[in-house]
């Protein structure tokens, strides 16, 4: 049988942080069950860090056989799913390209700061 986990009930409806995102990996290993349905009914906000952690408690409950589907996603949680799914398996490029300047007071400081 499946369990709904309805996020605006457990959460709210705005998703911001990867610790509220945990909250659904609690709950959908006290259902006891191996079909849930995360339901984003009343959700009009996730950001991209709780979308990420998101993909990773999806992963690890699908890895214990666990069938997880979403339903009622709106545009913007769709997107932003897509987004963060297209982009985890991309090694991440850092460029190094920045040099330390120095100063010797705080006026070339700031002399410095009103250039940028």
């Amino acid at each position: 049988m499946e369990k709904i986990i309805v996020i605006s009930e457990l959460i709210r409806g705005e998703l911001r942080s990867r610790t509220e995102a945990k909250k659904i990996y609690a709950k959908a290993l006290s259902l006891d069950s191996k079909n849930i349905s995360i339901d984003f009914s009343n959700v009009c906000f996730m950001s991209r860090s709780f979308a990420d952690e998101l993909c990773n408690i999806l992963d690890s409950l699908r890895s214990n056989e666990i069938k997880v589907r979403l339903k009622n996603e709106c545009d913007s949680i769709d997107l932003m799913m897509k987004i963060v799914e297209g982009n985890r398996n991309k090694p991440r490029v850092v460029k190094e390209d920045s040099q330390v300047k120095e100063f010797s007071d705080i006026d070339a400081l700031s002399k410095f700061l009103l250039t940028i």
